[in-house]
């Protein structure tokens, strides 16, 4: 089930990770799953415009999952309401979504889920927001204007060139980079070009196949000749164009803009309609522009908003709970809660809300420690008390399922919205009664009256436009199936949540000489990957893509554990090879302890596809442990001592899938596994007096993480899939290798391929 986030970053590129588009969540109270600001029930979350400013016209929301639109409903404009005669604009716009999931053991066996999309800007609001100098079309009476595709969507460069294509009148550019105004210098047919990253928003009126599949694309365009943006501002090749309506809305069926629940089971004149198809990631809508006020002045303030929500009519099958579980699932496993009979409002009352306080406070998380070992008495406990205890544990809200009233029924959120307003109202009122020297005196108090009459305007007027917003009972698929408007709920990024697990297929095709005998390296390779993929931060296909690019070169094709006798009496002979000292071979070797001198005929050359020493014999382990000792030993780079009287060349060489190489990078790892015992307890080991055991599976791997991880080569991985981001990250592995173009070589195939998605 392929899932991508609702928004994507300012420049178009989707979010790397869930933790990275959910920390935006950290800065906002409002709109949390679960639980709203006030004190009461919210199905979904919201994103606003102050947590993502360029969801603000500028980036669309977009489909988390592959499904079919099957109602929506259209305003022309906002819906106005009055508060204290301050006129306040909101939306009621929506989309929902019907997903399927297989059963993986019955094809026929399918499980029906919806995704939500509310408060969705309306068309005379599309592009209104979004400056006009981000996307352009071309204009041009006749020929065509190209794009320029690079390898690993690099920067413009001769050597990376993939591909040009000729894009038609009528084809929609978006300038990804249009706020920064950057360009790159590239010369074509002798002249240069100031050339500028875009995405095909849309393909020209030619419509040929080959344009076609450009939509949604990474290329480049000429933007200036002369200067940076002659041709780009040239309105005779390239006109500005506001922001456009998502596609599904020219569809047919989704002509209807007034305002009414459209349900797409039948269609407008009465035929059988299956909705709208969709795919993840394609456009929804916008944010809607939310204006609100809520204090005695009605002083307006607004943002832009989206609410998003996950859930079914259906009790989830087993098999879609384990396809939303988290990967430790047997630590911190799904809370399944039945609210049927909760009101929505946060009070010691409504069973719903103590028993997830319940829940999560035998949980445990990194973020919050172990679990309490005392259990509370939530049913004693105030509703300010509730809040603020269950505040602090949101995070465990995400693995929380929840049977409970829809927002979206009519009856039943009005009646929900009473109670929630009531308990709210009750909690003001304790707080302003702190300022009184008793509770009589409050409540005699003018004072009282007058705040509590406006609280009562207020109240009634954020309950009348909530009737403005319910929807449910007019979509009969789905109305029909609950129980006066009961559904199941869901943290609205589980899917996205699901995480990516390594298998030995992958890594065939990373090492595909390995044979099977090594299968079972593979397998415990794999098992130590999973077990960890977050905190190695190998939590995205990019950086799985450069790890293994990296890694692949380290130990070659054929996965060597460790270095033995990959040198060439050839080139140690002819070469100044950089030891501690930049001593000749073979003319200046020092002496070995024990006035021996190190054989030249210990280093070895291949022959007829083996190594051997120069006399035709095998090298025998002593020879091995010289060589290494002399080529590694007194390498202050390296931390290692003087190859004269210890044998750290040889203790300390390179081993493991990043062919870890040196005392002080052993070392550095040795401290790294210590300090992190939480992620591997009671496992204790020593490097530096058994350097061995990182040719064991699990330290092998351990150790490469380690120098990704302490080095933040995944900073440089999420800069993108480009040979400058391989060649960064290799400067960081290895500077002094000849392998810059084999390792870029790696990342593409590994990459095109997809075998890291």
């Amino acid at each position: 089930m392929e899932a991508v986030f609702p928004i994507t970053q300012r420049n178009g590129e989707p979010y790397h990770t869930l933790s990275d588009f959910t920390k935006m969540f950290d800065q906002v109270k409002s709109g949390r799953y679960l639980l709203g600001q006030g004190y009461g029930w919210h199905s979904g979350v919201h994103l606003t415009s102050k947590m993502v400013p360029w969801g603000k016209g500028l980036r669309p929301i977009q489909s988390m999952l592959d499904g079919k639109i099957i109602a929506y409903r259209i305003h022309e404009d906002y819906q106005k309401t009055l508060y204290k005669g301050q006129e306040l604009k909101f939306s009621n716009n929506f989309v929902l979504i019907e997903h399927e999931c297989q059963n993986p053991d019955d094809s026929n066996d399918n499980f029906k889920f919806y995704s939500l999309y509310m408060h969705l800007a309306p068309p005379a609001d599309i592009g209104a927001n979004s400056s006009p100098s981000t996307r352009y079309k071309m204009v041009m009476e006749q020929g065509k204007r190209n794009v320029r595709i690079f390898k690993l969507d690099s920067k413009p460069k001769k050597e990376s060139w993939e591909d040009t294509v000729g894009m038609s009148a009528g084809t929609i550019l978006e300038y990804l980079y249009a706020e920064e105004k950057e360009t790159h210098k590239y010369n074509i047919n002798g002249t240069d070009y100031h050339m500028i990253k875009c995405r095909v928003v849309e393909a020209g009126d030619q419509n040929a196949t080959r344009e076609k599949g450009m939509e949604g694309k990474l290329v480049w365009f000429a933007a200036g000749k002369a200067s940076e943006f002659d041709i780009l501002e040239n309105t005779s090749v390239m006109q500005p164009v506001p922001v456009s309506e998502p596609p599904w809305m020219k569809k047919d069926a989704a002509k209807l803009r007034n305002g009414s629940v459209v349900p797409l089971t039948l269609s407008v004149d009465g035929t059988p309609d299956l909705g709208i198809s969709i795919n993840a990631g394609d456009e929804i809508g916008y944010m809607g522009l939310h204006e609100y006020s809520n204090d005695i002045n009605a002083t307006k303030k607004e943002d832009n908003r989206v609410h998003i929500e996950l859930f079914s009519v259906d009790e989830p099958p087993e098999y879609f709970k384990k396809l939303i579980s988290p990967t430790n699932a047997e630590e911190t496993p799904l809370i399944v809660i039945d609210g049927s009979e909760s009101d929505g409002a946060l009070s010691s009352e409504n069973t719903f809300f103590v028993s997830l306080a319940k829940e999560v406070s035998k949980s445990r998380n990194s973020s919050d420690g172990a679990a309490e070992e005392k259990e509370r008495d939530f049913a004693l406990w105030t509703p300010k008390d509730l809040q603020i205890y269950l505040d602090n544990k949101r995070k465990h809200f995400e693995r929380v399922i929840a049977k409970h009233p829809s927002d979206w029924h009519a009856e039943r959120s009005n009646a929900t919205y009473e109670r929630i307003h009531k308990v709210a109202k009750e909690m003001q009122e304790e707080v302003l009664s702190r300022g009184f020297v008793s509770l009589k005196d409050y409540k005699n108090s003018r004072w009282r009256k007058k705040v509590i009459a406006e609280y009562d305007v207020f109240s009634k007027h954020e309950r009348e436009r909530a009737k403005e917003i319910s929807w449910l009972e007019s979509v009969e698929s789905v109305a029909n199936k609950t129980n006066n408007g009961l559904v199941w709920h869901y943290w609205p990024f589980i899917a996205s949540n699901k995480p990516f697990m390594f298998t030995v297929e992958m890594m065939s095709k990373v090492y595909p000489l390995v044979k099977d005998s090594k299968r079972d390296l593979l397998q415990a390779i794999v098992n130590e990957l999973n077990d960890h993929i977050e905190f190695y931060k190998l939590d995205t296909a990019l950086r799985r893509t450069h790890f293994f690019a990296q890694i692949m070169q380290e130990t070659g094709r054929t996965l060597n554990m460790a270095e033995y006798t990959n040198y060439r009496i050839s080139t140690l002979d002819s070469d100044v090879y950089e030891t501690a000292r930049g001593r000749n071979y073979p003319s200046d070797h020092a002496k070995h302890p024990g006035e021996r001198y190190i054989d030249v005929l210990g280093i070895h050359e291949k022959r007829d596809g083996k190594f051997v020493k120069k006399d035709g014999n095998r090298p025998s382990l002593e020879d091995k442990r010289m060589l290494f000792n002399v080529m590694y030993g007194g390498r202050k780079d390296l931390g290692n001592h003087d190859y004269l009287t210890t044998d750290d060349g040889w203790n300390y060489r390179g081993r493991g899938l990043k062919q870890l190489t040196g005392r002080r990078n052993y070392t550095g790892f040795n401290k790294w596994h210590a300090k992190n015992k939480s992620e591997w307890p009671e496992d204790k080991i020593d490097l530096i007096t058994n350097p061995e055991i990182i040719l064991q599976a699990k330290y092998a791997t351990r150790s490469s993480a380690w120098f990704w991880v302490s080095n933040k080569l995944y900073e440089i991985a999420d800069s993108g899939a480009n040979g400058e981001a391989v060649n960064k990250i290799t400067r960081k592995v290895n500077s002094g290798t000849d392998s810059y173009a084999l390792r870029r070589s790696n990342f593409s195939d590994l990459w095109k391929n997809g075998v890291f998605e």
